[in-house]
This record gives C-alpha cells, sequence and structure tokens, in this order.
C-alpha cells in the first residue's frame, strides 16, 4: 500500500490528477481476473458461465440507496481511465440517470 499511496501523491503533484485507492484496487482486481480467467465467471443454471470481458461493479451510494455501476473492460484501462469512469458513473447514478447496462451485468462486484 506504500508504494500505491506514493503514487497517488507523485500523480496529484506532477499530473493534478487525483487517483483514490478504490480506482487502485479496481485495476488490481481487473488484472487478477484477466491473469485467473476462471474466477472471471457467473453461476448460471447449468453451471459457471466464464466470461471474456472483465467488467468491475463499484458500489455507490445515492439518495435511494447502494447501486453498483460498472467500469467496462477495466482490465484494458489505465488507472487515470478507471478513475475517470467510477466518477462518471457515480455522477450519473447520484443524479438518477445510469441506463441498466451501466449496472447489470458486471463479471465482478
Amino acid at each position: 500500500m506504500d508504494n500505491v499511496l506514493s503514487l497517488r501523491r507523485e500523480w496529484k503533484a506532477d499530473k493534478k490528477v487525483t487517483l483514490s485507492v478504490n480506482d487502485f484496487v479496481v485495476k488490481a482486481v481487473a488484472v487478477a481476473l484477466r491473469l485467473v480467467p476462471s474466477v472471471n465467471a457467473n453461476w448460471t443454471h447449468s453451471g459457471p458461465q466464464f466470461l471474456q470481458d472483465v467488467d468491475v461493479s463499484v458500489a455507490v451510494a445515492t439518495a435511494t440507496g447502494l447501486i453498483t455501476p460498472i467500469v467496462r473492460g477495466a482490465d484494458k484501462l489505465t488507472v487515470a481511465e478507471i478513475s475517470s469512469a467510477i466518477r462518471m458513473l457515480a455522477s450519473r447514478a447520484r443524479d438518477g440517470k445510469l441506463q441498466p447496462q451501466e449496472f447489470q451485468g458486471g463479471s465482478f462486484w
């Protein structure tokens, strides 16, 4: 974690970008799901369904409760891109503007 916190400070100082620890966690989860594809699966009536895409759901508190919008293709995004996607999705969630495809069907939540 020390390395993550150090990198956060560097990005904030050099690039004026604020990254959260959660952004790094989402990236780490996405990389792990790509490296261990047997974990990137959903359970169905007929057993596990192994997924090709790495779509990580993130929890967002709203006035009406918790919702989990999805960072699609998280394994292919940089930490900064993940951060931007989460901020956009969280804002849309809090404004009640998420579309069903933005919170249904994630591969990891």
